[in-house]
């Protein structure tokens, strides 16, 4: 027999789904576990098994794939737990994170205090380069620059890296210069470049984004591979699937270097399930919610078409960036 399980790890529950060939789907609800979610999706598998009348490592020799979402990313946003992150940009730019493009939440209120900023100002560096808008070399890349700025990154012992240079997403080469300079020096470190993220014009969508995902990674990449090791050691020889914002999965190994694309994960798989469940009732506008231990989020669905979250201010993958930053400062 041949099971696909999909799984939904949120802050308070883990929540499991399986179907298989001829048999009703079956369903599991367990504590997740904090500091270690392996544990709890493990726990989980194995309650699985059992509707089965299975051992863990039989159940998991059968299943051909695991589909996956995880509030990791979310919750370290929200929270503020991620990344010890530094942002590496074009020299006179280190502070377009807290522009902002000028947002507030509320745009009248002189007084109001600016969002905490993702990536402290002290670890905000420039270097000195620069590109034209059509991606001429205007100021080739200056190495010692760039030497100087790592050294001050390794001192600080920071835990992961944005890279983000002004028209990048025209002529990658300084960034994948740049890249290749901080990996060397500072090895085991998360490094991330905007032409890998989002290589889109605007620059504040293009530098918040990146800076999101150095933050966002490291916890994510820490627990897919911990999941990993362990569906391995349990037996698992399937495919496992990472869930994204765009309603879409990626193999753990590109999720866990683009976890900013997980962000809204959650509200995205439980929109993408609700449109399956209108289709076959009939109902062609649906409202989803989803209440959990850290956020609620909701989904539109209408004339059968999934809408994008209208509090995002945009509908490009950049609006992921701009959404998150401005809530966090960055």
């Amino acid at each position: 027999m041949a099971f696909v399980v999909g799984i939904d790890v949120g802050g308070t529950f883990t929540d499991l789904v399986c179907t298989g060939e001829d048999t009703p789907l079956r369903f599991a609800k367990t504590p997740t576990v904090p500091g270690n979610q392996a544990t709890g999706v493990l726990n989980g598998l194995r309650h699985l098994a059992s509707r089965y009348a299975l051992s863990l490592e039989a159940f998991l020799g059968q299943c051909r794939l695991v589909v996956h979402g995880t509030t990791i990313t979310t919750n370290a946003f929200l929270e503020q737990k991620g990344a010890r992150t530094a942002l590496l940009t074009t020299q006179g730019f280190r502070d377009e994170l807290e522009f902002r493009r000028g947002y507030k939440e509320s745009v009248f209120d002189i007084r109001l205090t600016a969002p905490f900023p993702l990536v402290p100002r002290k670890w905000r560096l420039g270097i000195a380069e620069r590109l034209a808008a059509d991606g001429t070399v205007l100021t080739p890349l200056d190495d010692a620059s760039a030497q100087q700025a790592i050294d001050v990154l390794a001192r600080e012992r920071v835990d992961a890296v944005a890279i983000c240079l002004l028209f990048s997403f025209a002529n990658p080469t300084h960034e994948q210069r740049l890249k290749d300079l901080v990996a060397a020096r500072l090895p085991g470190v998360f490094v991330t470049a905007s032409y890998d993220v989002l290589p889109q014009i605007r620059e504040y969508e293009r530098v918040s984004t990146t800076a999101i995902n150095a933050y966002v990674s490291p916890p994510l990449a820490s627990y897919l591979g911990a999941l990993s090791r362990a569906l391995g050691d349990a037996g698992f020889a399937g495919s496992l699937l990472i869930m994204q914002s765009n309603g879409g999965v990626l193999p753990p190994e590109q999720s866990a270097s683009l976890g900013v694309q997980g962000l809204l994960s959650g509200p995205a798989g439980g929109t993408v399930g609700a449109l399956r469940v209108a289709e076959s009732a009939g109902v062609s506008h649906v409202i989803t919610a989803d209440m959990g231990g850290t956020s609620y989020d909701v989904g539109i669905v209408r004339d059968l078409r999934i809408r994008i979250n209208l509090s995002l201010p945009g509908r490009d993958r950049g609006a992921i960036g701009r959404y998150w930053a401005s809530s966090c400062g960055g």
